[in-house]
């Protein structure tokens, strides 16, 4: 328990919160045809992609070290999907 208390010292409380992090993919990805409910694997999919993009150029957008490596080309920050049922890996651009 204490790591959770020191975690939560040094953490920005909104950045713990899981629905409010991916409120930013989940308005992206508002125009999809269908329900807009987690019954909705096609929706939950995208929501899930996009999030991942989401945070690949969060983590550019942070950093002036990282985006300046990106720059140069001698780093890449890519975004993925880990399938856990097959243990594939999908690349998204």
């Amino acid at each position: 328990m204490e790591t959770l208390k020191g975690l939560y010292r040094i953490a920005d409380p909104r950045q713990l919160d899981t629905a409010s992090s991916v409120r930013p993919a989940v308005a992206k990805v508002a125009a999809l045809k269908g329900p807009h409910t987690s019954k909705d694997a096609a929706c939950v999919q995208a929501v899930a992609e996009q999030n991942a993009k989401d945070a690949a150029a969060l983590l550019l957008s942070r950093s002036a070290v990282l985006r300046e490596l990106a720059s140069t080309g001698k780093l890449t920050v890519a975004s993925a999907m880990h399938d856990l049922a097959t243990g594939a890996v999908k690349w998204l651009a």
